[in-house]
């Protein structure tokens, strides 16, 4: 109901329409680069909400538009600021029912299928998505894998999908959100791969693939990445927190101009794609997940929050940097501090009242010293604010 409204105003101003039916975020970024369309928009309901929705906006390359362009939009919104055409200006709306198959061809022929039916793993894919597994399990199935799938809402279910993994005799299982855009992957030994971790093993296929390949991650992510660069003669570019930061990174590096760094793009934003890659890149190296993850070093990162009113955040961050000890300081996004044996990034979130503590350290006790000891002097600055 709410995309049917949302297309009748797009249309009222005299823009052209290509209305895709029900796809996935990462279809939809796809769309766009497609169909050579200035820009995208994926309506969808709010995770954690069902009775919300959330309207997401892509500029001309298919990535998320800054936080600048989003206040422009609502400022623009809210004021009412813009022309309604002429009833001989309404353009045309394109009603495309199949854009799913376009996408499933797209991935196909951008990975070497040959070396996959050769050498196909068996895995097992989960996902709450009845939509997501129509998708994946035809198309693992067409490149030879041996493919075993099941309906799961969450992870908490790690044992069930081990268990699965070793009925089907399985390599490991990939478990895909249901908006195709988060990724996580599990194997036979239980070790579950996501958020930093994934980061590292995407970053680490990366440098192997490609030679001096560079590489996009937030300010957030582990240093061992900067450990993986140097043994493969690859670069790290840093970047804000935020995934439009990160897009907008990659985009500055023209990674939509070569494979390589498009692969970086799917492999970060794209379950589904990014999935197929992984595959790809096992099958070419002859390895599994398993023996991929020993080549990551241990990393031990902490992650915590606390409430900071919103009139105090500014304070907070002046105060944290003018009363810094010998650490050396970075101010990219937030305020990093670099120590000895770790780090630590003080981050007021954008959204809510909270300052969020990044750190990592040379043990998991180490990472929590660091983050309680700027935890305490936050709390120390907003209890002493009169």
């Amino acid at each position: 109901m709410f995309k049917h409204a949302f297309i009748s105003g797009i249309l009222s101003v005299g823009v052209e329409v290509f209305n895709l039916s029900s796809l996935l975020t990462p279809l939809s970024r796809h769309a766009i680069n497609f169909l050579s369309v200035e820009g995208g928009i994926h309506i969808k309901l709010s995770e954690d909400n069902p009775n919300k929705l959330k309207v997401d906006f892509m500029d001309s390359k298919g990535a998320s538009i800054s936080r600048v362009t989003e206040r422009k939009i609502e400022n623009s919104f809210a004021r009412e600021d813009f022309k309604r055409c002429s009833g001989d200006e309404v353009s045309r709306l394109n009603n495309i029912t199949d854009f799913k198959n376009y996408y499933v061809r797209s991935i196909l022929n951008d990975v070497d299928v040959e070396s996959i039916k050769n050498n196909p793993p068996k895995l097992c894919i989960v996902s709450p998505s009845d939509f997501v597994i129509s998708i994946v399990v035809p198309m693992l199935t067409d490149l030879g894998c041996k493919v075993a799938s099941f309906s799961s809402a969450n992870l908490n279910e790690v044992d069930t999908i081990i268990d699965e993994i070793k009925n089907n005799n399985a390599s490991f299982a990939a478990f895909i959100d249901s908006n195709g855009e988060t990724l996580v992957l599990i194997d036979k030994n239980g070790n579950v791969v996501k958020d930093d971790l994934l980061l590292c093993l995407t970053s680490l296929i990366t440098f192997k693939s490609v030679p001096n390949s560079k590489v996009v991650v937030p300010i957030t992510a582990p240093s061992i990445i900067e450990t993986l660069a140097e043994r493969y003669n690859g670069k790290v570019v840093r970047t804000k927190t935020s995934p439009q930061a990160v897009m907008e990174q990659m985009l500055n590096h023209n990674l939509f101009k070569n494979r390589e760094n498009m692969d970086q793009f799917l492999l970060n934003f794209d379950a589904i794609a990014g999935l197929v890659k992984i595959i790809e890149f096992f099958c070419l190296h002859n390895t599994t997940l398993t023996e991929t993850l020993k080549e990551i070093p241990d990393f031990y990162v902490s992650k915590k929050k606390i409430f900071c009113p919103w009139e105090l955040k500014g304070r907070v961050m002046r105060t944290l940097i003018t009363e810094k000890d010998q650490e050396k300081v970075e101010l990219l996004d937030g305020v990093k501090f670099i120590l000895d044996n770790g780090w630590a990034l003080v981050l007021p979130d954008a959204d809510m009242p909270l300052c969020r503590v990044y750190s990592e350290g040379v043990t998991p006790d180490v990472a929590e010293t660091i983050s309680d000891k700027y935890l305490d002097k936050i709390k120390a600055i907003i209890n002493d604010k009169k």
